[in-house]
């Protein structure tokens, strides 16, 4: 990789209102596995854009796709607002901002893997045997955690001091998992990009 494209993926880009049709995505490995197979053509380990059997890295199939869409960023920017004005006593409402996180659960469970179950042609059981979509289902329930255990602190249902150790011990957890996530895709730079991509953000965990 160069420098130049490393500071292209880096580079702030204002996030999208509109999600990607599913039939834009990109298509399952498995089914690019086959029709490269049926045409006797051998799908390289890596390749760029426009190259021999190889799917266009489109705006809506870039491993990108979904933290630039408006829904994650918005729900973040909400949940921040929310979370300060917890604080003043006129907006003690506020208080339930954790459970925000629930739509960005249901986000990521369904636009992070399009190509399997409930929208893609592979089925539930079959979708858990790659690393990378158990780890983004696994990191669904830690968001879900992230909803539950804090809502409960902050509107003082939930009194054990442990409790409150929770968020900031699934970050912990979350960072971890993003440090050992890898996106086992066809095109080995995208997939080390996106690896990049995954580092500061764990750091910050």
């Amino acid at each position: 990789m160069s420098l130049h494209e490393i500071a292209v993926r880096y580079a702030p880009r204002m996030p999208r209102f509109t999600s990607p049709p599913l039939g834009d995505l990109s298509p399952a490995s498995k089914e690019m596995e086959r029709k490269a197979k049926l045409a006797g053509v051998k799908v390289p380990a890596a390749f760029m854009p426009g190259e021999s059997f190889s799917h266009p890295d489109t705006r809506a199939t870039s491993p990108g796709r979904n933290t630039t869409t408006a829904g994650p960023a918005l729900l973040s920017f909400s949940w921040g607002l929310l979370a300060l004005l917890s604080h003043n006593k006129y907006f003690s409402w506020a208080k339930i901002w954790p459970l925000m996180f629930l739509g960005l659960a249901v986000f990521l469970f369904l636009r992070a893997d399009p190509e399997n179950w409930p929208l893609g042609p592979n089925g539930f059981w079959a979708s858990f045997r790659e690393a990378d979509v158990l780890q983004h289902r696994a990191a669904v329930l830690l968001i879900i955690v992230f909803a539950l255990f804090p809502v409960g602190v902050e509107t003082n249902r939930v009194k054990s001091h442990a409790a409150a150790l929770v968020f900031p011990g699934v970050c912990a957890i979350g960072g971890i998992v993003l440090l050992t996530h890898m996106h086992a895709v066809t095109n080995i730079k995208q997939e080390m990009l996106v690896e990049l991509s995954h580092t500061p953000l764990a750091i910050f965990a």
